[in-house]
């Protein structure tokens, strides 16, 4: 492997190599530290890249992904921001309190469990440098019209990939035996994640706010359609709840306004997935899969929310069971599991729990619960408050609402990736903080200074805008 080369290699090259590496490294850094839309589309290739499940890792004594090489230089990034400008009086104090809480925990899981604890932390490492990243920027109309359209355009490219695996799948037994393995669940149909589902969500409840909002979007509806109709036939339960809150959330949000054909317009537009899929045959087909979920989805005997339930009750009587001072404060190092099962066969499992509530009680205690808690509904209240305002915000507070709320409803059965930290990020840089609008997040001098021919000083004034 091409690693492996590098490393036999004579000093006379290798140290120009690794000198040439950390100059490369250190001109993206100062590149996405003012070039947040850029950063935006290198998350989005993430995103693609990790629905198509390429093996792009390699193995250097530890592996390292390419989340690890992105979320490496965003983090510096962040550094070089933090240093030249006042980004950092936009982060809250409980994202402070949240980030040293889980280093410590990683610290203490690495010293413990050795790279174990790295590899368990490395989730929450993402979201955090997501989220501090995206606070660390004034996102005016322009940057979020921009961030909008990379969201509806990885929505369409997963809703493609997906439609590829689906002929596919049909065409080739081989191919669908393949797709089948990556999803434990067994359900047919369901070719990408529920992370990845939740992105297409997004994109849809975008192009939604668009619709309704009278921006022109060619052939709007039909993609909406389409969107909608992949939701539905991925079967993840999850997502149905998450992508139903926020439209209701948005059709709330715009209430009052001269959009009522527009939004008599969106609720038959949601039909169409629904009558497309009637339309199917129901033997052994896409429908019959589909009403199967559903039947799952609300059923109090059997299915995967029932499993979530009981795992969730089992760990938070562990956790109270404990009578660990620190467990409770704090939670757990990372590396350490969380809720060991011994199934029929004997073998024993960890029980993840596929809360992100749940998750941070054991890796964060009551403190980082609470400070996430804290955080999640002050920028959410910040948010209805736009809605409900005037000036530029509240263009933008409908879609944030909905898409929060289907981010909240999305987080009670899985837990939050640095996909979801992006729009966190962006909502609390946008809404959470209103009270220091007008503080300066960007000195214009130093960024002239470091501007060159090739890296332009962005054009944000000293006000912010």
């Amino acid at each position: 492997m091409w690693y492996s080369t590098l490393s036999d290699t004579s000093p006379f090259l290798s140290i120009p190599l690794a000198l040439a590496a950390c100059v490369l490294v250190a001109c993206l850094a100062g590149w996405l530290a003012t070039r947040p839309l850029h950063a935006m589309v290198l998350v989005s290739a993430l995103v693609l890249q990790g629905a198509l499940q390429l093996p792009l890792a390699f193995n250097a004594g530890l592996w390292i992904y390419p989340e690890d090489l992105v979320f490496g230089v965003l983090a510096l990034a962040c550094a070089v921001r933090f240093a030249l400008f006042r980004g950092p009086s936009r982060v809250p104090v409980s994202w402070w309190i949240i980030g040293a809480i889980q280093l410590l925990l990683a610290a203490w899981g690495i010293a413990a469990f050795g790279t174990q604890g790295g590899v368990d932390a490395r989730g929450h490492a993402y979201l955090w440098i997501a989220v501090l990243y995206c606070c660390a920027f004034p996102w005016d109309d322009a940057m979020l019209r921009g961030f909008l359209r990379i969201c509806i355009g990885t929505s369409l490219a997963l809703c493609v990939l997906v439609a590829w695996r689906w002929i596919n799948c049909m065409l080739d037994p081989a191919y669908e035996q393949m797709i089948m393995q990556m999803d434990t669940t067994g359900v047919r149909f369901r070719v990408v994640s529920s992370s990845a589902a939740f992105i297409i969500a997004a994109g849809a409840l975008a192009v939604l706010h668009r619709m309704l909002n009278g921006k022109p979007l060619a052939f709007g509806w039909p993609l909406l359609a389409w969107q909608l109709a992949t939701i539905l036939v991925l079967q993840h339960r999850s997502v149905w709840v998450s992508v139903l809150v926020g439209i209701l959330c948005l059709a709330w949000a715009g209430r009052g306004r001269p959009s009522t054909l527009r939004l008599l317009a969106a609720l038959a537009i949601l039909a169409v997935p629904l009558v497309l899929v009637a339309l199917l045959p129901a033997e052994d087909g896409m429908l019959a899969s589909v009403k199967s979920s559903a039947d799952a989805a609300v059923s109090t005997q059997e299915g995967t929310m029932v499993g979530r339930v009981e795992n969730w009750d089992m760990m938070l009587e562990r956790w109270w069971q404990a009578k660990d001072p620190v467990f409770w404060l704090l939670g757990r190092p990372y590396g350490s599991g969380y809720n060991p099962v011994e199934m029929w066969d004997g073998e024993e499992i960890d029980m993840v729990p596929h809360n992100h509530f749940v998750h941070l009680l054991y890796r964060g205690g009551l403190l980082g619960l609470g400070a996430t808690l804290w955080l999640f509904g002050r920028v959410w209240v910040q948010v209805l408050a736009a809605t409900r305002g005037a000036g530029p915000d509240r263009a933008w507070a409908p879609f944030f609402l909905a898409a929060l709320s289907a981010l909240y409803a999305y987080c009670i059965p899985y837990w939050a990736g640095y996909d979801n930290g992006i729009l966190l990020g962006i909502a609390i840089a946008r809404f959470g903080l209103r009270e220091r609008a007008l503080a300066p997040v960007f000195r214009a001098a130093p960024a002239r200074r470091f501007a060159t021919r090739l890296l332009r000083a962005p054009r944000f004034a000293e006000s912010g805008k």
